[in-house]
């Protein structure tokens, strides 16, 4: 009866042992799921910014552009507050998905946003252009200018910026820039550069360079005109010291 009450007891013992084993097994096993899972977590949170990024478009590039520091393949996909840059002999062109397009040309840098309504970019240097149809508004932003489309009108038009200025060109449609204390409009055919003297509100320096000439020599002319006017007198005959003079139709000694 001992001997067998003590077998009993032993594999009792035994099997409380494995019993032990086994719960330590699950709970090792459950402690390295929830590390893979926090590990998971934080890898995902890190790049969520990424991941969660709005997709406004595509990209098709020339040459060597990066995109956030990173190079560009044709066909990638555009995100939200992506920053562009055109290497030397490079361009790319951004095809936004409110059906606007822009096109950097080489040495550019550009970072845009974009909605079905409207876009948004700012230009630090080189040289965009861009195609925005109608109801969509494109503002981009320069070092020391501002540039609105007017919404109503499809637009085309171009911006450049260098070390000193900004220069707008438009093609198509009405294109406003602010700069200073300045408000312009401009239309098709007409451009303007920060960096120009400025002409009186309500004018443009869009004078083709016949039309310069010919205010140049116009007012050339008129200066001329006034200044033998001017510089008219009535004739004196040299004699008249002790010889006669003619005046008013009389004469005289």
């Amino acid at each position: 009866m001992r001997e067998y009450f003590g077998g009993e007891t032993l594999r009792k013992r035994a099997n409380s042992s494995r019993l032990l084993n086994w719960r330590r097994g699950r709970q090792a096993m459950a402690l390295l799921i929830a590390t893979a899972i926090l590990n998971l977590y934080g890898t995902l949170s890190s790049a969520a910014p990424e991941l969660n990024s709005k997709t406004i478009g595509s990209v098709t590039v020339q040459g060597a552009v990066q995109i956030n520091g990173a190079p560009v393949i044709s066909g990638q996909t555009l995100f939200s507050g992506s920053r562009i840059r055109t290497s030397t002999e490079s361009e790319s062109i951004l095809d936004l998905g409110n059906l606007a397009r822009l096109k950097l040309d080489a040495e550019t840098s550009l970072t845009i946003e974009s909605s079905r309504l409207g876009l948004s970019a700012s230009l630090d240097n080189g040289v965009v252009r861009a195609l925005v149809p109608g109801g969509v508004q494109a503002d981009i932003t320069t070092a020391d200018a501002s540039i609105t489309t007017d919404v109503s009108h499809p637009a085309a038009f171009s911006v450049s910026v260098d070390s000193c200025s900004t220069t707008l060109s438009v093609q198509a449609g009405r294109v406003r820039i602010r700069y200073a204390n300045y408000l312009r409009s401009l239309r098709a055919g007409e451009s303007l550069s920060t960096g120009d003297p400025q002409l009186p509100n309500g004018t443009h320096n869009n004078l083709s360079k016949g039309k310069k000439i010919g205010l140049v020599m116009g007012i050339g002319g008129a200066i001329t005109i006034l200044l033998i006017a001017l510089t008219r007198e009535e004739r004196i005959d040299e004699g008249s010291f002790g010889g006669c003079v003619i005046a008013s139709g009389e004469s005289g000694c």
